[in-house]
Formats: C-alpha cells, sequence, structure tokens
C-alpha cells in the first residue's frame, strides 16, 4: 500500500523527479547510486526511457556525459543521504540543454531528487544582464520595462487615476500593450481593476509618503504576472520598474494546486500524517505540541474531523502520551534534530493499537507518520504462541527419542547376548540354515544398536551447544582419522588436509561432524578405487559462496570449509533430502548404514550458527561445504 501510495504522489507531482538508492562495495562503503524511480514528467522532460535509465548507476548516467559531473553528483546524494540534510541548487545540464533548480531529500532509504525548469527563466535573465551589458540609455536598452505614470487628480486635487507619461521598449514588450494605448489610456482604462486593487493603494501611499514598495500584478487584459517597484519621483509622479513573472508564477500556482491535491490525498491514505509545532513555557522548554497538518487517519483516532485537531494541543485528545513515553520521543526528536523510527504500544482513550511510527525534524516542527499494525502484531502473537507449543513438542520428542533409545539398549544387548549363547548350545544340533538363521538374528540386532547409537548420538546434538571452547580443527581432523585407521587401510583411503582454522565450538560435535563426513566418503567410494579425499578451508564472504544466504548474512566472513571425494556422487535432486533423518539413496543390501550420520553433521553445523551444502554429480564424487562463522563475526 506504501508503494502504490508513493507512486500516485509521485505521478501527481507536476515537476520531474526520481528516486535513488546508494549502492555499496564489498566494504560496505558507498561507492554509486542507481535510478530507482522515475516519473513521466521525467521521461517526457528528458526524452528518455525507462529502460535507458532505470537500474543505471550515476557513473554511467544516460543524462550526464561528463565523468566530473558524475562525481560531483555522486558526491552531493551521499551528502544528502548521510546527513539527511536537504539540498536545493540550481545547474546547466549541456546533455538536455536544460537549466533548471532542483532539491534533493532522503526518502525511504534514498535520495528523491525533484527538478524545476528555470531554462525560461535562465534565459530571460541572460537576456537581461546582456541587454544591461550594452544599453546606452536606460530607457532604451533596459531589460526592465520602465514607466513613468502621473497622477491624474479631480477639482478638489484628490488623485482619482494615473496616466503613464513614459514607457520604453521592454515595458511594451512585457505587458504586450501597445505604446499608443499606453500613452493614450489611463490606468483604470487599459485595466478595468486597476483602480480597486491593492496595486493603486499602494501606489497613492507611496505617492504621499514617498515609501517604496514592491508587489506582483497580474494584468488582466493580457494575463501578464508582473513583479513591479514602484518608488517616487515627485510628489506627483511615480516610477514603475517591472518584470514578467508569468511562468513563474504560473509554476507557483500549479504548485499550490499541487499541494492542495496532495493534502487530498494526504487525507485518503490510511497511513497517519500529522505535522507538530513545539508549545514552550517562560524558560524556553518544550511542554507539549501543538497539532497543524492532520489527516483523517489520525482524526479518526478520536472520532473528529482533521480541522478539528488543528491548532489544539495533542494532550488535549491524547491525554496519555505526556506520559507513557511517546512525548520524550518526539521532544527528543525535535531538540536534536534528528529522525527517529520506533514501534510503539499506545494503550489508553479506549485507544490498543501497535504503530509504526517514525519522526522527522522540520523548520520549526516535526513530521510523524505512522502505520497501524496492530492485525499484524496480533497474528504475530499467535504464531509465537504457536512457536512456544511446537518448541514444547519437539523438546519432548526430542525427550522421547533419547528415553526410546536408552531404553532399548538393554534388551537388543540381552538379544544379541542370548542368541550368541543359544548359538552355541545348538551348534551340535543345528544344519547349515539354522546358522544362516543365526547370522541375521545377529546382523538385525547389530543394525538394531547401531541405529540406535546414531539416534542417542543425534538426540545429543540436537540438544545444541552447551560447552564451547576453542578448537584446532586440524588436530581435531588427525585424532578423527586415527580413530578410523582400520576402516581407512581397509579401503585403502587416501585423505589429504589442507591448512584447516581454528574455532569456537564443542569439540564431541565436530569430532561427529568429521567422523560421520569421512566415513561416508569412504563407504561410498567407487569398486575397486582407491578412495581420495581431500579437506580444505578458506575465509570467503558468505554471499558469494551461497547466494541464498539471509541479506543479513551475505557480507559476512566464514570460513569455507570444503571435503571433496572420488566417489560414486547423486543425483543434485537429493543434495538437500540426504541431510534428512533416515534418508538413505541406496538400500542396505548395497550400503549399510542408519541414514542418521548426515542429519547429525547438519545439526551440528546450524548448532555452530554455520550452513552446509553438497554438491554432486553421479560418478563423479561428491563435495561437502560448510560455512563457519569467523571469530569477528
Amino acid at each position: 500500500m506504501i508503494e502504490n501510495l508513493a507512486d500516485t504522489l509521485f505521478a501527481l507531482m507536476p515537476q520531474p523527479a526520481f528516486w535513488m538508492t546508494p549502492v555499496t562495495n564489498e566494504g560496505g562503503e558507498i561507492t554509486d547510486f542507481e535510478y530507482r524511480y522515475c516519473n513521466l514528467e521525467f521521461y517526457e522532460y528528458t526524452r528518455i526511457t525507462p529502460e535507458q535509465i532505470i537500474g543505471k548507476y550515476v557513473s554511467c548516467s544516460p543524462v550526464i556525459s561528463n565523468q566530473e559531473s558524475r562525481k560531483k553528483l555522486i558526491g552531493e546524494l551521499l551528502n544528502v543521504y548521510t546527513t539527511g540534510k536537504k539540498t536545493i541548487a540550481r545547474i546547466n545540464n549541456p546533455d538536455l540543454n536544460r537549466y533548471y533548480s532542483y532539491t534533493r531529500n532522503k526518502v525511504s532509504g534514498g535520495v528523491l531528487t525533484v527538478l524545476q525548469d528555470r531554462t525560461e527563466e535562465h534565459l530571460l535573465i541572460q537576456q537581461m544582464e546582456e541587454q544591461k551589458r550594452f544599453m546606452d540609455n536606460l530607457l532604451r536598452y533596459s531589460s526592465n520595462g520602465i514607466t513613468v505614470g502621473e497622477a491624474v487628480r479631480d477639482e478638489q486635487g484628490q488623485v482619482v487615476d494615473v496616466r503613464t507619461i513614459t514607457v520604453n521598449d521592454a515595458a511594451l514588450k512585457l505587458t504586450g500593450i501597445s505604446k499608443d494605448i499606453y500613452l493614450s489610456k489611463t490606468g483604470g482604462e487599459i485595466d478595468p481593476g486597476f483602480l480597486q486593487s491593492s496595486y493603486y493603494k499602494k501606489c497613492l501611499h507611496t505617492l504621499d509618503t514617498g515609501e517604496a514598495f514592491i508587489t506582483q500584478y497580474n494584468l488582466l487584459p493580457t494575463n501578464r504576472w508582473l513583479e513591479v517597484t514602484v518608488s517616487r519621483m515627485d510628489e506627483n509622479r511615480l516610477i514603475h520598474n517591472f518584470t514578467d513573472i508569468t511562468s513563474i508564477k504560473n509554476a507557483q500556482l500549479a504548485m499550490e494546486r499541487s499541494s492542495a491535491q496532495l493534502e487530498d490525498i494526504i487525507n485518503r491514505t490510511q497511513s497517519g500524517i500529522f505535522t507538530l509545532e513545539p508549545v514552550c513555557n517562560e524558560r524556553s522548554e518544550v511542554i507539549d505540541f501543538r497539532f497543524d497538518v492532520v489527516n483523517k487517519a489520525l482524526a479518526a483516532y478520536v472520532n473528529q474531523d482533521p480541522e478539528a485537531l488543528k491548532g489544539e494541543l495533542a494532550s488535549k485528545y491524547f491525554t496519555s502520551y505526556l506520559t507513557n513515553g511517546l512525548f520524550d520521543i518526539y521532544k527528543a526528536s525535535f531538540e536534536k534534530k534528528r529522525p527517529n523510527r520506533f514501534d510503539f504500544h499506545y494503550k489508553s482513550e479506549g485507544i490498543d493499537a501497535w504503530l509504526d511510527i517514525q519522526c522527522t525534524h522540520f523548520d520549526g516542527g516535526l513530521l510523524v507518520t505512522f502505520t497501524d499494525y496492530t492485525p499484524i502484531k496480533q497474528l504475530q502473537f499467535q504464531i509465537e504462541q504457536k512457536v512456544e507449543e511446537l518448541d514444547r513438542s519437539n523438546k519432548n520428542l526430542e525427550q522421547f527419542a533419547y528415553a526410546a533409545s536408552h531404553d532399548m539398549k538393554e534388551p537388543i544387548r540381552k538379544i544379541h547376548f542370548f542368541s550368541d549363547r543359544l548359538k552355541v548350545r545348538l551348534a551340535e544340533k543345528m544344519d547349515g540354515e539354522d546358522f544362516r538363521m543365526f547370522e541375521k538374528l545377529e546382523r538385525a540386532s547389530k543394525r538394531m544398536s547401531t541405529l540406535i547409537d546414531d539416534l542417542l548420538a543425534y538426540s545429543h546434538v540436537a540438544e545444541g551447544v552447551i560447552e564451547v571452547e576453542q578448537i584446532d580443527l586440524k588436530k581435531k581432523m588427525q585424532l578423527v582419522l586415527e580413530d578410523l585407521e582400520l576402516e581407512l587401510q581397509e579401503k585403502h583411503a587416501i585423505i589429504n588436509v589442507g591448512a584447516l582454522p581454528i574455532v569456537k565450538g564443542n569439540r564431541r560435535q565436530f569430532q561427529q561432524l568429521f567422523q560421520n563426513l569421512i566415513s561416508n566418503a569412504i563407504k561410498y567410494s567407487k569398486a575397486g578405487q582407491k578412495p581420495i579425499v581431500n579437506i580444505n578451508a578458506q575465509i570467503v564472504i558468505g554471499g558469494k559462496v551461497k547466494s541464498d544466504l539471509p541479506l543479513n548474512e551475505s557480507g559476512k566472513a566464514y570460513h569455507l570449509l570444503e571435503v571433496r571425494d572420488n566417489g560414486i556422487g547423486f543425483n543434485q535432486e537429493d543434495a538437500e533430502r540426504i541431510f534428512n533423518v533416515f534418508t538413505r539413496l541406496h538400500g542396505k543390501a548395497e550400503y549399510s548404514g542408519t541414514g542418521v550420520g548426515l542429519s547429525i553433521v547438519k545439526k551440528v553445523v546450524e548448532n555452530h550458527s554455520g550452513y552446509i551444502w553438497a554438491e554432486s554429480t553421479p560418478g563423479e564424487g561428491s563435495t561437502f561445504k560448510i560455512l563457519l562463522p569467523t571469530e569477528d563475526e
């Protein structure tokens, strides 16, 4: 909804506008800015298409070809983005052949730039300056319209009108009135509204007092807006010096219309928007705030129209805000002139709402916007309750698995023990089939015992990391290889171990991790080929080796451990499934095992805030990759 509102606001703006967001390097430094949004007026103004600019960086901007100008623009955007201070300036853009003023503000994680075309004004100013440099005569060459008006008096000597006695060419041009009309008619005859205007009354005052004035006047016959400076020449004559500000005035009126439209839009938005002005005591201490601009979303909380709140103290309608901490936040943001965004639970005056509030200082006041996310918060509470219930259920299941596995060890041991004794006692009476049945019984009891051991190991790992210490993974790997010495010799396996880091973790769990990974590589080796396992480590930036890391983790440094073998491999589509408990890609007749080993490996990695994934091709071996946080992270 906020994005749609922003699109609507931009679309209604009569001025060209674009919004850019910062681009950072690997070190998190802002090096550039990206064009993210431009309104229709911008495309019409620059005569480019969205495809030419959206997603482009300032360093290769299609509307600025000069590299120094690009660098200057990046520096200015960086200043606005980092300081939050608004920038207003003018510039001549030779690529667009236009002159414009612009305003930059930090908005929603980027910088919003609004352009105001000043080309006509700039050309007019240039024309005025050129005329001044070459003028021989003030009246003949002035770029300003200059007239001298003489008072028309009645029989009692009262001024009843003004007649022009001198007019320069610029005045004729700026007003669009011919010289004959200028000199033959009075001001009231040329412009019927002149004698009733405030402009005429000010002229009378200057004629009486000699006090000069500056004003803006709409010359209705030609619909020109003039900015006029009036000064007294003598007791009967006034000098009128004026310029045509029609384009500027029309732009101003358009802005005022846009402002009215914006106010209407703000009133229609579902988010609360209002401004506050400080109220101070005799010691200049802020003791309250007074509403200035208020939209309907805020007024609805107290069942009022926005107009009813304007000019009123905030404490009149929201009494508790003075004591529940909200006033203190507003006051600090106003006095320190720092923007602040925070969540607030307002529960008073019949209101029970969770609000996302943002307040920003501006000259003499505070702009506050808020979004009511009470339904989402209520849903969050429900989810948290369900998560707690699920956590309790999982813990109960883990405890049950541990207890059940532990209680089953003794019966399985007895089955194995008594079947062995029974086989010895009946050996002379049994034939070959009887012996095969006993062997099957022994193998089944051994598999069950192994499965129970693996379940117990998984249950221990599932409890998380309890004891943490510094672990030299190189030394830990050597201990694992010593434990697996017989198995490695039987398979004639070659294990190459590169440099491994020192990490913080649980010693026992890393023993289980390496033992399961090495055993897995040896178990799924190719028939008739020596197993070769290469183990290496390096420091990497997480997001560069694993693209699906969470955004807040992708820029962090990690130890990347790789365990690569030359075994039978597997289809990559099974790369996630192999870490599930009891998952086996091959039958027991082909390869022994319980399907718990890789589940233990994954749980150990997760216990140490890491990530694990596998890459493989059938017949070409497998690589298990592990990311473990560095100590700095």
